[in-house]
């Protein structure tokens, strides 16, 4: 009974060194091309919450997003998630701007970021007419 435990162990030991060089050892695999998969943004909507995250693809996470140029009044841009956030102010006003993807590459020599530009346009809300707006017509019908 003990020689046919050793043997067990033996063979599972194998299996394992056999698997452990079957993969490549620590090498890093190859990445397919970075790129921002994103096409578009989704307007947002003054006076209601607003909240998208871009996507990306390749490379090696994580990734690490920058904005270049403005974004409309009360909407901010978290650059280690990509996500947008935030409520259209009163003054905002739709906005284009780049955005650059990088990725985490070994040597930062060897970054290549990509960029792509969008534009986040400000929609105004649906307007409700009350009684009040409605005095004015009171009489025309």
């Amino acid at each position: 009974m003990k020689r046919l435990k050793l043997i067990f162990a033996g063979s599972t030991a194998l299996s394992m060194l056999f698997f452990l060089f079957s993969c490549g050892g620590s090498e890093t695999p190859e990445a397919s091309a970075l790129k921002i998969v994103t096409e578009r943004l989704p307007s947002a909507i003054f006076g209601q919450d607003y909240y998208f995250t871009l996507a990306g693809s390749g490379g090696y996470q994580p990734y690490e997003w920058k904005i270049s140029g403005a974004l409309p009044e009360g909407i901010k841009f978290d650059k280690s998630s990509g996500t947008f956030r935030g409520k259209p102010g009163p003054d905002a006003a739709s906005r284009s701007f780049s955005i650059e993807l990088m990725d985490r590459t070994t040597e930062k020599e060897d970054r290549t970021p990509v960029v792509k530009k969008f534009t986040l346009n400000i929609q105004s809300g649906p307007f409700i007419a009350s009684e009040k707006d409605l005095l004015p017509f009171q009489d025309s019908y």
